[in-house]
């Protein structure tokens, strides 16, 4: 078992396993990818709305309250960088591939990118500046998301 399997199977909740993958898979008989993608980056947006009001100076900062939620809810952690016209986000060790299953990955990933879009909004992002997926779940577990030009 490598060192990733034992993340996901860790991030697996037992009790919400079969319900989550059988919503997924309903959700997927139900709409098309894109249909998903919105109804997850809305959902994304939703349990933005539900943190602590963000009211920090320093990228460093937001990190630091987004971690503290993340580690209490086993959300994994995220790392930001500001790199020429983006800010790069790395996500580590999302559990929604555990949630909702493998037929998830083209689609459960637009949750984060609804979460960090309303997230920045929030800290005063122009409107046209969105979140979008760069790569998929690396080996190491992260997924790279950047905040930029819609």
């Amino acid at each position: 078992m490598t060192s990733k399997e034992y993340i996901t199977h860790q991030q697996r909740s037992r009790k919400w396993e079969a319900c989550l993958y059988s919503i997924a898979r309903e959700l997927e008989a139900q709409l098309d990818q894109s249909q998903l993608i919105i109804l997850m980056r809305g959902a994304g947006e939703r349990m933005a709305q539900g943190f602590p009001e963000l009211q920090m100076e320093t990228l460093d900062d937001v990190e630091a309250v987004i971690n503290d939620v993340w580690k209490e809810s086993d959300w994994g952690w995220v790392k930001f960088s500001e790199e020429k016209d983006i800010v790069k986000i790395e996500h580590h060790f999302s559990p929604l591939k555990a949630a909702l299953g493998e037929p998830s990955k083209d689609w459960g990933l637009a949750l984060l990118e609804g979460f960090y879009t309303k997230v920045f909004q929030q800290l005063g992002a122009a409107p046209e500046l969105a979140v979008r997926q760069v790569s998929v779940s690396d080996d190491d577990g992260i997924t790279t998301f950047n905040l930029c030009v819609a």
